[in-house]
């Protein structure tokens, strides 16, 4: 009787202590530090080609060409490869409005809360944009951006676009429109 006695109140005690680390499922990805990633999450994909056909051309340090970032929208599906022409540590990247871009007191974006972000070994992501191209009708046109970042040849790497820095660190990004397709 001792026995099931303790065991019931060892049981009772750890359905008490794991009781309080369940987690709501419904909350927002979140970093160590415990702020929101913003953008749309996308998938790493692999293969032999590429199929983006326009290019935002990338520079280290600001001025040093650096490798481009191709892209190309397909039925309301985003692809976009990197091609540096160096070996890259890290990179993040943010696809979503331009609204949504994070950015710090001075107006430059900030690459850790973007949603995507790994060490560099994935080329070729694919997002789906149809969160996005509903805002509009069939036919019209929507458009968001594209903020490409990456730490290698000894530099920031930054997608050439749209200058974010009124002071401090530089940044940039790129829009991109594109038409809504008839579902």
């Amino acid at each position: 009787m001792k026995g099931v006695i303790c065991f019931l109140t060892t049981s009772l005690f750890i359905t008490f202590l794991f009781s309080g680390c369940q987690k709501d499922l419904g909350e927002p990805i979140k970093d160590l530090k415990g702020k929101a990633k913003a953008g749309l999450i996308g998938m790493p994909f692999g293969g032999t080609s590429c199929p983006g056909n326009i290019g935002i051309p990338l520079f280290a340090g600001q001025f040093e060409p650096a490798g481009m970032v191709t892209y190309s929208v397909q039925n309301d599906m985003l692809i976009l490869c990197a091609a540096s022409t160096c070996d890259l540590s890290e990179q993040h990247i943010f696809v979503g409005l331009e609204e949504d871009l994070p950015t710090s007191g001075n107006g430059g974006l900030i690459p850790g809360q973007f949603a995507n972000a790994d060490g560099g070994e994935n080329s070729a992501w694919i997002f789906d944009l149809s969160s996005i191209s509903t805002s509009v009708g069939p036919g019209e046109e929507y458009c968001f951006v594209i903020a490409y970042h990456a730490v290698g040849c000894g530099e920031t790497i930054w997608g050439f676009g749209f200058d974010r820095s009124k002071k401090g660190n530089w940044s940039s990004y790129t829009e991109v429109c594109a038409i809504n397709i008839d579902n």
